[in-house]
Protein backbone atom coordinates (compact mmCIF):
# COMPACT_ATOMS: atom_id res chain seq x y z
CA UNK A 1 0.00 0.00 0.00
CA UNK A 2 2.85 2.39 0.77
CA UNK A 3 4.42 1.68 -2.60
CA UNK A 4 1.12 2.44 -4.34
CA UNK A 5 0.66 5.64 -2.32
CA UNK A 6 4.11 6.82 -3.35
CA UNK A 7 3.40 6.01 -7.00
CA UNK A 8 0.15 7.99 -6.93
CA UNK A 9 1.91 10.94 -5.26
CA UNK A 10 4.85 10.62 -7.69
CA UNK A 11 7.39 10.01 -4.94
CA UNK A 12 10.17 7.48 -5.40
CA UNK A 13 9.68 4.55 -3.03
CA UNK A 14 12.94 4.96 -1.13
CA UNK A 15 13.30 6.22 2.44
CA UNK A 16 15.15 9.42 1.62
CA UNK A 17 12.64 10.49 -1.03
CA UNK A 18 9.65 9.67 1.17
CA UNK A 19 11.04 11.53 4.19
CA UNK A 20 11.80 14.58 2.05
CA UNK A 21 8.35 14.55 0.45
CA UNK A 22 6.47 14.14 3.75
CA UNK A 23 7.45 17.66 4.76
CA UNK A 24 5.64 19.21 1.80
CA UNK A 25 2.97 16.70 0.75
CA UNK A 26 0.06 16.65 3.20
CA UNK A 27 -1.74 13.92 1.26
CA UNK A 28 1.31 11.67 1.40
CA UNK A 29 1.71 12.41 5.13
CA UNK A 30 -1.95 11.64 5.83
CA UNK A 31 -1.67 8.43 3.82
CA UNK A 32 1.37 7.26 5.78
CA UNK A 33 -0.35 8.22 9.04
CA UNK A 34 -3.33 6.07 8.04
CA UNK A 35 -1.04 3.17 7.13
CA UNK A 36 0.63 3.53 10.53
CA UNK A 37 -2.75 3.26 12.26
CA UNK A 38 -3.60 0.18 10.18
CA UNK A 39 -0.33 -1.43 11.28
CA UNK A 40 -1.44 -1.34 14.93
CA UNK A 41 -3.02 -4.67 15.93
CA UNK A 42 -5.39 -3.05 18.43
CA UNK A 43 -8.75 -1.43 17.71
CA UNK A 44 -8.90 2.35 17.57
CA UNK A 45 -9.94 3.85 20.92
CA UNK A 46 -13.28 5.58 21.31
CA UNK A 47 -13.18 9.28 20.45
CA UNK A 48 -13.59 10.23 24.13
CA UNK A 49 -10.97 7.74 25.40
CA UNK A 50 -8.00 9.99 26.15
CA UNK A 51 -6.02 7.20 27.83
CA UNK A 52 -6.62 4.88 24.88
CA UNK A 53 -5.56 7.65 22.51
CA UNK A 54 -2.36 8.16 24.45
CA UNK A 55 -1.61 4.42 24.37
CA UNK A 56 -2.19 4.37 20.59
CA UNK A 57 0.06 7.41 20.14
CA UNK A 58 2.85 5.84 22.17
CA UNK A 59 2.55 2.46 20.39
CA UNK A 60 2.42 3.76 16.85
CA UNK A 61 4.18 7.12 16.65
CA UNK A 62 6.76 6.31 19.35
CA UNK A 63 7.58 9.98 19.91
CA UNK A 64 11.04 10.88 21.12
CA UNK A 65 9.87 13.43 23.68
CA UNK A 66 6.23 12.71 24.58
CA UNK A 67 4.34 15.23 26.70
CA UNK A 68 1.98 13.09 28.78
CA UNK A 69 1.05 15.99 31.06
CA UNK A 70 -0.35 17.95 28.09
CA UNK A 71 -2.22 15.06 26.48
CA UNK A 72 -5.49 15.10 28.48
CA UNK A 73 -6.16 18.81 27.90
CA UNK A 74 -5.14 18.73 24.24
CA UNK A 75 -7.30 15.65 23.71
CA UNK A 76 -10.29 17.29 25.41
CA UNK A 77 -9.81 20.45 23.32
CA UNK A 78 -9.68 18.40 20.12
CA UNK A 79 -12.85 16.46 21.03
CA UNK A 80 -14.63 19.73 21.89
CA UNK A 81 -13.77 21.04 18.41
CA UNK A 82 -15.61 18.15 16.71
Amino acid sequence: MARHLCAVREVEFVSEAVWSALEFDDVLAAGFARLLLWSDPFALPAIDDAAGGWALYMRTWRPGKPHARKWAKNHADAVDDL
